[in-house]
């Protein structure tokens, strides 16, 4: 692979790992918080918890494809298998929050109505 096309990947290499290992912490300390509050709270964090792990992975993947000098499927695979699911997990998130979001605004909506 000619240099010029390792720059991506090692970009996604480089950002990937970092981000990756902020997000797990970052998850860790939102699930033992949310602990504090009630177990459901704890499910944003687990969830980033996954995310970060996911994340660090397509990195960790990402540097094995640019640094190698053969470069299989297998690695490729599993940097673009990480990114699908990490993609799934994110789409879950945001389609469940725009569901909370419309169902909070509904509730407004009659709370507005309930009170002329």
């Amino acid at each position: 692979m000619e240099e010029r096309n390792k720059i991506p990947l090692k970009r996604i290499s480089r950002w990937g790992q970092f981000v990756g290992i902020i997000t797990i912490i970052i998850g860790s300390i939102s699930a033992i918080v949310g602990l504090f509050d009630f177990i459901i709270g704890a499910i944003p964090g687990v969830i980033s918890i996954i995310l970060g792990y996911l994340i660090f992975r397509t990195g960790r993947a990402a540097k094995y494809i640019a640094t190698s000098e053969d470069v299989t499927m297998t690695y490729l695979n599993e940097l673009l298998d990480k990114y699908g699911k990490m993609l799934l997990i994110s789409g879950i998130m945001a389609i469940l929050l725009l569901a909370l979001l419309l169902f909070a605004l509904v509730l407004l909506f009659i709370a507005l109505i309930a009170g002329m």
